[in-house]
């Protein structure tokens, strides 16, 4: 004899993720691939990757002012370099470059960003996998930073105000 147990007494018992976006700003479709700036975020129970190939944003903060903007999120520039917004619910853990090789199945991540520090490369390679084809499927290189002296200051919560 079995014990079943109907669905909806199975659902609060299975732990769910939060779903995994990522979104890439370029100025062409990168078919083969890209490099530049990304940036790892959560904003209402959403965590985003979002990836800026080289030439389109110049800075970590100007990438975070797109999204803002796409998100219908507050924001405004104090300075050319200071960016300060409302929203309350977004956490950037952290950011760097990276490049992509579709071809050769290949993504690497290395350096930080001088506003919101290094990502946490244990987070990303989760975030990675859990973000579905074609991300999932991508070989992880991080790289380390070049010396002990290259680590930057300890990073930011973005949760209100980014400089």
């Amino acid at each position: 004899m079995y014990n079943v147990v109907p669905d909806q007494e199975l659902r609060p018992m299975v732990q769910a993720r939060p779903p995994i976006r990522v979104m890439i700003y370029s100025a062409r479709q990168p078919t083969s691939g890209c490099a530049g700036k990304f940036l790892q975020l959560e904003l209402k129970h959403t965590t985003w990757l979002l990836f800026s190939s080289t030439g389109t944003h110049r800075f970590h903060n100007q990438i975070l002012a797109r999204f803002l903007a796409e998100q219908s999120i507050s924001h405004r520039w104090v300075t050319p370099e200071q960016l300060e917004y409302d929203e309350g619910h977004v956490t950037v853990s952290g950011g760097g470059r990276f490049s992509v090789d579709f071809a050769a199945s290949l993504i690497e991540f290395w350096d930080d960003s001088t506003v919101f520090g290094r990502f946490d490369p244990g987070q990303l390679i989760s975030q990675m996998r859990a973000a579905g084809p074609p991300w999932s499927a991508l070989r992880i290189n991080i790289r380390q930073l070049s010396a002990p002296g290259d680590a930057r200051p300890e990073r930011q919560q973005a949760s209100g105000k980014s400089t």
